[in-house]
């Protein structure tokens, strides 16, 4: 069986964020089960060979880099919602992992809503309406359609499952922040009740009288399974999202009777059944802390019943857990690639693009560098058009000539009639005037020294301009970012 090669990038680096506790379940995986190797990246392309708790902030630090081209990675797991699509010159599948009401900067919400610019989108989740009436609005009408794949959250090792303790005192547990986005409301009824517990970060529960503190991390697990059960329902956005959180796998693994949220969890509802209890959050406040009163004292009266639920979700959970849906994502991550690899390789090249460039001379290599972007690119139906100051005009007929005699780009290089055309003042519209005589065909591009292009980048433009719904459009960007000088 091949043994592939997982990159996960991860630009955070807090302790006790969901998303580390998601890369050392991928990192156990990957040690027990032998089907992939699992590499932890920033977001700068180092691969991380070693870190380090930090001494402040609880941040992790780490001494030995590698860039992650070195490692022949087979996938890009990418699940910051910040973080462009354009870096990574591989096949990236981004982790839908948070609700799109999270993401707070627009060009990042676009390609977080849209998965444009990825090969595939991962959603740990459902496709609740909220996802649909965003696919309508935007991915179907603008944006190429991602390969989704959909998984429900099994990220907790089943090897913490904890045997219930449920007993006539067992109490309600809430373990996360408090807001408006996050059923404050709700919170202010249940902080009436005599068994409940608040757990989290101060920061929002000051006020409230059943705050209990904040567990430390190794001893999450044994708090909550001392309490007995656990109120696992989503924030709003990640209910409208349909994404659920992972608080309904720390009830279950602590052995905690679990309540989550009957809106947008069809899939685990068909999973789960009558194992765990399901309230609807967007009733009145008080009509839903009835809710929980009753599930509480059904809990308490019947303890014995109760554990046989707890104990029938942890087997499903099991269950679940034995299928590697790690490797079951990169086979069918493999599967999509070597699709849309054959669809590279049998694409036609019948559209000249002219890719217009200003050469000032300043280094040689900037020249080079560009003819090596583009001859990197799987599309090389390529007409470059540089433009040059004389001075520098046979310098650039010689890069120009020894680079590209072995390959179908062509070439018009115009020499300046001053040595005024630059960068810097208006250089790209007077570049765009002396060689608009050499563009022949329907669609050019501007490209300069420091700019790298994946190998599909124009390939990925002419699909986007080639969209149905795309006829009338004039600028596609996607895909290149520019090197940090």
């Amino acid at each position: 069986m091949k043994k592939y090669k997982i990159g996960f990038v991860n630009p955070h680096f807090g302790i006790g964020l969901p998303e580390i506790q998601l890369m050392a379940f991928f990192k156990k995986m990957a040690n027990s089960c032998g089907s992939y190797e699992f590499f932890t990246l920033d977001s700068n392309g180092n691969v991380i060979l070693e870190h380090k708790l930090g001494l402040t902030e609880n941040r992790l630090s780490y001494d030995k880099r590698s860039d992650y081209k070195n490692f022949k990675l087979d996938f890009i797991f990418i699940f910051d919602k910040h973080l462009s699509p354009f870096f990574y010159d591989l096949f990236q599948c981004l982790i839908i992992w948070v609700p799109t009401e999270y993401v707070e900067i627009d060009w990042s919400r676009m390609y977080y809503l849209t998965g444009n610019g990825y090969d595939a989108t991962i959603n740990l989740g459902i496709e609740s309406q909220h996802y649909q009436t965003y696919k309508e609005k935007f991915i179907d009408k603008f944006y190429r359609q991602e390969e989704k794949i959909f998984f429900i959250n099994t990220i907790y090792d089943k090897s913490l499952m904890l045997r219930p303790k449920i007993t006539k005192n067992s109490c309600l547990n809430y373990s996360s922040s408090v807001g408006s986005w996050r059923n404050e409301n709700l919170m202010r009824h249940l902080d009436e009740k005599d068994y409940v517990k608040f757990y989290g970060y101060l920061d929002g529960w000051q006020n409230y009288k059943k705050y209990s503190g904040l567990i430390p991390v190794d001893k999450f697990y044994s708090t909550i399974n001392k309490d007995g059960i656990s109120l696992a329902i989503n924030s709003y956005p990640h209910t409208f999202s349909g994404i659920n959180t992972n608080r309904m796998a720390e009830g279950i693994l602590s052995g905690c009777v679990t309540i989550i949220n009957k809106e947008n969890t069809q899939a685990i509802q068909e999973q789960f059944g009558d194992s765990i209890f399901y309230i609807n959050i967007f009733e009145k406040e008080e009509l839903v802390a009835k809710e929980i009163d009753e599930i509480v004292n059904w809990v308490r009266e019947n303890p014995k019943l109760a554990e046989e639920k707890v104990l029938k979700s942890q087997e499903i959970y099991a269950k679940m857990y034995e299928e590697d849906f790690i490797l079951k994502c990169c086979q069918k991550l493999e599967d999509l690639q070597n699709k849309q690899l054959k669809a590279l390789t049998n694409a036609t090249h019948n559209k000249t693009i002219d890719v217009l460039f200003l050469y000032q001379g300043f280094n040689s290599q900037e020249l080079v560098n560009v003819v090596n972007q583009l001859k990197n690119q799987y599309y090389q139906n390529i007409n470059l058009i540089v433009v040059c100051k004389p001075a520098f005009y046979d310098n650039a007929l010689h890069i120009l000539d020894f680079n590209l005699k072995q390959t179908d780009i062509r070439f018009n290089l115009i020499k300046t009639t001053s040595d005024n055309v630059s960068y810097y003042e208006n250089g790209t519209g007077e570049m765009f005037l002396i060689a608009k005589e050499y563009i022949k065909s329907d669609f050019f591009m501007f490209i300069s020294e420091n700019i790298i292009l994946h190998k599909d980048h124009i390939l990925k433009l002419i699909a986007d301009i080639e969209h149905k719904e795309n006829k009338n459009i004039n600028i596609i960007y996607n895909n290149v970012y520019k090197e940090e000088s």
